[in-house]
């Protein structure tokens, strides 16, 4: 159970969610050295006072400080996403909801069926995304309101909560076969 996060803790799970963007963050990195640089070169050693040379050495500066933020600002909460993914790994427990409400979308072109589930737990209204190939469509008939099903959830952060793909497709295919 997580009482507080120690600072070890916290710095691992920054780590683990910085390992999944470390390419983009390099990559506005590339972006702000390569175009804020070209443009801060031409606007420091320029001799020239002419406004298209300044004019182009600010679009360039600009442009390479405007990539970099917003690559940083658009990734964000994908940071957060794999943070609370880092708490779950490490201090979830399985725990039984109820589903309150299933909204399915059918991605043909992946191969997917989306469901977003919100389940009931402990009076939190929480939801998750849940993928089934399009072989297993069938399965869906058998996943209905107010059913029992498995997830992970972390007790002290109730929002980082995650279903069960696995348990949750078990249980899907045990009520076919009945």
């Amino acid at each position: 159970m997580i009482k507080k996060l120690s600072f070890h803790d916290k710095y691992t799970f920054f780590r683990y969610a910085l390992k999944q963007h470390l390419f983009t963050y390099l990559l506005s990195l590339f972006f702000l050295v390569s175009f804020g640089g070209v443009g801060l070169a031409i606007l420091l050693f320029s001799k020239s006072s002419n406004f298209t040379d300044t004019f182009g050495a600010l679009v360039f500066l600009i442009a390479g400080i405007g990539v970099f933020s917003l690559m940083f600002y658009l990734n964000i909460s994908s940071m957060q996403y794999y943070y609370e993914l880092a708490i779950i790994k490490k201090y979830a427990r399985y725990k039984t909801a109820t589903i309150t409400e299933i909204s399915k979308e059918i991605a043909e072109d992946d191969g997917v069926i989306r469901c977003f589930i919100s389940v009931n737990y402990e009076g939190y209204i929480l939801t998750d995304l849940f993928e089934l190939s399009i072989e297993k469509e069938n399965l869906l008939k058998y996943l209905k309101e107010k059913m029992y099903i498995s997830i992970r959830i972390a007790e002290q952060l109730p929002s980082a909560m995650r279903i069960s793909p696995r348990k949750l497709l078990r249980q899907l295919e045990e009520l076919n076969n009945v």
